[in-house]
């Protein structure tokens, strides 16, 4: 719906402004310790970390969630999940009806995107 999402854009949009975002340095200087200590602990892991910490912070800010501690979580892998099924549906060309829009109006055609959208919903 594209009303919702201008909705959401604009409530978004005041948040992400230069005045604002000074309020989320004490949220990503609290993320970025937890950061280095992981990266101390595990430097092998080093690009979940940096995942991690981006997850974080953007829970804290969006939601007011605390993140989980741990990338094995169930919450922290149903939101990496949900982000691996984003990218895969705007990867242009990545579904049949990006070339062939009929489609669209084929029963039962857009069922993974209904299910992947039901997901993100029970999600957040």
């Amino acid at each position: 719906n594209n009303e919702r999402f201008r909705r959401l854009r604009r409530a978004l949009h005041r948040h992400l402004q230069p005045r604002e975002v000074q309020k989320y340095k004490a949220i990503q200087k609290q993320a970025a310790r937890g950061l280095v200590l992981d990266i101390l602990n595990k430097p092998e892991h080093h690009q979940g970390h940096a995942s991690r910490y981006a997850t974080d912070v953007i829970l804290r800010i969006t939601y007011g969630k605390d993140m989980p501690t741990s990338n094995d979580d169930p919450e922290v892998q149903r939101i990496h999940l949900s982000n691996a099924n984003f990218k895969r549906a705007m990867k242009p060309g990545a579904f049949l009806v990006d070339r062939i829009p009929i489609l669209k109006h084929v029963p039962g055609y857009g069922r993974q995107l209904n299910e992947w959208h039901r997901f993100d919903h029970a999600l957040f």
